[in-house]
């Protein structure tokens, strides 16, 4: 569905709109307060996927440092109800690496923040 007076889904306003959420927006995605949104972790990967199952569909898009691959697709059917975003850090921006253990704990503080939330950090152990 998209943002009145936009053309963009939902999904892909949230993912590209650097400056924070749309004054149209329905929602304020975490961490966009602090300028660090959803939109600025997808423009820094070198790969995000976004996958929202809702109504009884799975909807997907890919990305590619922040560009939009692939329209909002409907891809499958499902009872469940969730969103699951996925991305790669550009390896030339975040070459070193990053620290597991601060990412674990920011993690588990937005879970505590936002009460549903369920964050899952995936990636080689150091």
């Amino acid at each position: 569905m998209p943002i009145p007076s936009s053309n963009l889904s939902n999904v892909q306003s949230a993912l590209t709109d650097i400056a924070g959420s749309s004054s149209n927006a329905p929602f304020v995605s975490p961490g966009v307060e602090k300028g660090i949104g959803i939109a600025v972790v997808n423009a820094l990967s070198e790969s995000l996927s976004v996958e929202i199952k809702r109504e009884g569909k799975v909807h997907r898009q890919d990305y590619r440092q922040g560009i939009p691959q692939t329209e909002l697709l409907t891809v499958g059917l499902t009872e469940a109800t969730d969103t699951s975003v996925t991305f790669r850090p550009n390896r030339e921006l975040f070459g070193a690496g990053f620290e597991r253990k601060r990412i674990e704990e920011r993690a588990s503080g937005l879970a505590a923040a936002y009460p549903g939330l369920a964050v899952m950090v995936h990636g080689p152990a150091q």
